[in-house]
């Protein structure tokens, strides 16, 4: 199993271990590739980017703005089995302690991923999660979650809601590759885009001229994809 961070807690990245906690001001934003060949799953992976959020004000980001996030890929059942452990941590502390949970056709993912665990004790939190999301209930106390697909403008795909939205992104490729850090890198970038249209959607997030992915994945994450390029289009639609 490979896993990338920028963060020195990854399985904290809520704070809850610290003594002078502050209540968390994220939103976490989620991808998950299945990568099949043949009709057979040869590998999965997940990325969680962690947005900060203003308490009373909407956040203007920079190509500078720093973000949180992990990413894991796996590429057989034993390495598969821990990936979703991770995955079911990551979910459960999301809904409980992040303001929004953000993510594009999330609950096709979260309901893929409930069938391949056996103990239905081993993932509460994917059910709770896939349960609630915007078709279903959300209990108060939980975060707010946004759907990509049900937000205006939205296009036919991430990459057109994100031009829309005035977002430039990495084209994506045709085929996703098996290889751990292109899993990697493309369910960041994903992640990160769909947290940026869903927080432009809330009013939590605002920017006036084009918003360059690639300089944000640059800036927070190319350290952890030394193999991969974060370049975005040159010019872009953006909502009115």
């Amino acid at each position: 199993m490979a896993a990338y961070t920028n963060m020195s807690w990854p399985d904290d990245p809520y704070g809850t271990g610290q003594l002078w906690r502050k209540e968390p001001q994220l939103a976490a934003a989620f991808d998950v590739q299945l990568v099949h060949a043949e009709s057979s799953l040869v590998a999965l992976g997940y990325a969680v980017v962690y947005l900060p959020l203003h308490r009373t004000k909407s956040v203007v980001p920079t190509a500078v703005s720093r973000f949180g996030f992990r990413a894991i890929s796996a590429a057989d059942r034993a390495e598969i089995d821990e990936l979703l452990k991770c995955f079911e941590l990551d979910v459960s502390r999301a809904r409980r302690l992040a303001k929004v949970v953000i993510g594009y056709r999330l609950e096709d993912a979260l309901r893929a991923i409930e069938n391949m665990v056996p103990n239905a004790a081993e993932h509460r939190g994917i059910t709770a999660l896939a349960d609630a999301w915007p078709s279903g209930r959300n209990p108060s106390g939980m975060a707010e979650l946004c759907e990509i697909t049900a937000v205006e403008p939205c296009g036919t795909d991430l990459a057109e809601t994100a031009a829309r939205f005035g977002i430039g992104m990495t084209p994506p490729p045709s085929t996703i590759s098996p290889a751990a850090e292109a899993i990697g890198s493309h369910t960041t970038q994903r992640s990160l885009v769909s947290g940026l249209i869903g927080l432009r959607h809330l009013g939590r997030y605002r920017w006036e001229s084009e918003l360059d992915a690639g300089a944000h994945l640059a800036a927070n994450a190319a350290d952890c994809f030394p193999s991969q390029t974060f370049a975005a289009p040159s010019s872009v639609n953006p909502a009115t």
